[in-house]
């Protein structure tokens, strides 16, 4: 094992002598006019040795991890440096003349030496590209690599974050106007050499840990029973939130984030909707959390070019938008109702093909089309109060048109809640995030920093190792049953409302993909008739809200209120996660999300899942399995 001195100068040393060894021999063959065949020969063993040096003296985990913009520090002189960003410009490969009278320098490879008239000249093929990062960009100097131009052309318009592995070099300043860095106190110009570039395809390459840090997730959360409440435990504490049990459906909600971080290839799609002052924010500021990368955006700033990206065939620049950066992560756009129609409808046209396809293109000459499997997160508030406006299929229009998401998207989200508006909860939320904002010490504060930094490893970790969940024959009947109770308790409503029909054909994938993530998160490759049990109750709650809001809000209106055994299902497994020792009917009703039952039909149904309460009205919660079923 060399120190990255010694690496960094034989690393030097052994790319000189391939480029200077190269083009000297492509010299000769142009001398003696050995033809095509000989050149083809010389390029690809010259292919072959950077193959053989990546896969010996060159790794991306021994390089200096760092940015675009800190790359010039003098502190990277001549070592070998990572950094992370979009493949930028990149000049299509083009010869390069070179003199052959001598033996040329790597300068003069470079082409910065004056040509020499008298001199037998060679064209050799050469590249170069700029890296973009957030603000800054790096050109890299011409290299003479056919390797990485083709994975360039290959893979460079399906994945926009890349990461790159350069040798940085320092020469003196020629003049002032060149970006310098003082070493020493003398000037040095950077410049950066292309050794290897590699698409960020998966979550694990996106979060990048450690083997320390893959290690102590693995032992915090891989024989965990209950990790995700553990994970949904510590963002709260992190979050400082308040009030929970004021609010239960930001707590699943949350809970509905760390699922979506687990899963890989189909992902989970999330639409809040409420009244503001509610939290809404905080479930954003926790899928920020757990995601291996996290972008947003504001509806009144954002385009539609900068959630796509544009390109320019003529100049071959590319720069990705907002929703292909977060390719593997969550994008969010908070307050959605604040953008104008037009707007909407362009952000939902870029919305049903990322859902539906997992790929984005953009609309400029360029045709660039990326990968971006991205759960979409959005936050709505209603612009008035026209939910409950009746069964008709007006009212139903006027109550989607009112909160500027189309049913063409709504029925491709995986977890849809509506929080409410009520003066007294959200002046008690007020208040207690005042009270206890700033409570938490600086230690413990650190603590769960770490705890949830590993999570995300952790979840990153599991999507890689368990790419493929297998679903047993049993978990899918299990599954088509609890579908089929849904359709069975609506299929009258069909006539009036097709609309509904939508969100039945997608909510047998949707569970299976949230199925799916449960396992993960509890490091299987199996799924398991618990998985089934923890993950429904999230899909009921999109239910209840589709056919509330669909069908005015009347008796009939929830799939739960509608279907005893269903309704008594749901109430069953609700309890069982939200782990409540004791329970009364006014409680499970406000909690579980049962508006329209009544509470003697909830108080029926607990004595029939309990047994008989005292006569406080109060239902000890001990879940007997076979008078639940």
């Amino acid at each position: 094992m060399y120190n990255q001195d010694t690496q960094a100068d034989r690393l030097r040393t052994t790319i000189q002598a391939i480029d200077v060894g190269t083009n000297l021999r492509l010299a000769q063959i142009k001398k003696k006019n050995l033809g095509a065949r000989a050149e083809e020969i010389a390029l690809a063993e010259s292919d072959n040795a950077k193959r053989v040096l990546r896969n010996t003296i060159i790794s991306f985990d021994n390089a200096i991890p760092t940015t675009c913009e800190a790359a010039r520090r003098p502190e990277h002189g001549h070592q070998l440096i990572r950094l992370r960003g979009t493949p930028g410009q990149m000049m299509e490969p083009y010869q390069v003349e070179l003199p052959h009278d001598e033996e040329p320098s790597l300068t003069d490879l470079l082409g910065q030496r004056p040509n020499e008239t008298d001199a037998p000249m060679i064209k050799a093929l050469a590249s170069k590209i700029t890296v973009a990062g957030d603000s800054e960009t790096v050109t890299t100097e011409i290299f003479t690599d056919r390797q990485l131009v083709n994975r360039f052309q290959d893979y460079g318009a399906e994945f926009a974050t890349w990461e790159f592995l350069l040798f940085t070099m320092t020469t003196s300043a020629a003049n002032e106007d060149e970006p310098v860095a003082v070493e020493g106190g003398r000037s040095a110009k950077f410049t950066f050499y292309l050794v290897d570039a590699r698409p960020l395809k998966s979550a694990i390459q996106v979060v990048a840990p450690t083997p320390g840090e893959l290690e102590a997730a693995m032992k915090l959360y891989s024989n965990n029973p209950d990790v995700i409440g553990t994970a949904v435990q510590d963002l709260i504490d992190y979050l400082e939130m308040t009030d929970t049990d004021r609010l239960p459906i930001l707590v699943e909600a949350i809970r509905v984030q760390v699922l979506a971080a687990a899963t890989e290839g189909q992902r989970c799609h999330t639409t809040l909707i409420g009244p503001p002052g509610v939290g809404k924010s905080l479930v954003s500021k926790a899928a920020k959390l757990v995601q291996p990368v996290f972008k947003f955006a504001l509806p009144t700033k954002a385009t539609e070019a900068g959630l796509v990206g544009d390109g320019h065939s003529s100049k071959k620049t590319r720069r990705p938008g907002l929703i292909p950066l977060a390719h593997t992560g969550c994008f969010s756009v908070e307050d959605f109702n604040q953008a104008n129609s037009v707007k909407n409808q362009r952000f939902i046209s870029v919305f049903t093909h990322t859902m539906a396809e997992g790929r984005i293109s953009d609309a400029s000459a360029a045709k660039v089309e990326y990968v971006a499997e991205v759960s979409i997160l959005l936050d709505a508030n209603r612009k008035s109060d026209v939910r409950r406006t009746g069964s008709t299929k007006e009212g139903f229009d006027r109550a989607v048109a009112d909160l500027g998401i189309p049913m063409n998207v709504l029925s491709r989200m995986t977890y849809i809640a509506e929080i409410p508006r009520d003066a007294a909860t959200q002046l008690s939320v007020a208040a207690s995030i005042i009270v206890n904002k700033g409570l938490l010490t600086t230690v413990e504060r650190n603590v769960l920093r770490e705890r949830i930094g590993l999570l995300r490893v952790y979840l990153a970790a599991m999507r890689e190792r368990h790419q493929v969940v297998e679903i047993p024959p049993e978990v899918r009947a299990r599954v088509q049953e609890l579908v089929m109770a849904v359709v069975n308790t609506t299929q009258n409503r069909f006539e009036q409302h097709p609309e509904f029909a939508d969100f039945l054909t997608r909510l047998g994938g949707q569970a299976l993909m949230l199925i799916q993530a449960h396992a993960r998160c509890h490091n299987r490759n199996e799924a398991a008739s618990s998985d089934v049990d923890a993950v429904f109750p999230l899909l009921w709650r999109k239910i209840d809200w589709v056919k509330t809001t669909l069908f005015g809000g009347q008796a009939e209106a929830a799939v739960v209120n509608a279907n005893a055994k269903a309704r008594r299902h749901l109430i069953r497994l609700r309890l069982k996660m939200l782990g409540m020792p004791m329970c009364t009917a006014a409680e499970v009703k406000r909690r579980i999300g049962l508006h329209s039952a009544s509470l003697a039909t909830i108080n029926e149904d607990l004595r029939s899942l309990l047994g008989d309460p005292d006569e406080a009205g109060v239902f000890p919660v001990v879940l007997k399995e076979p008078r639940c079923a």
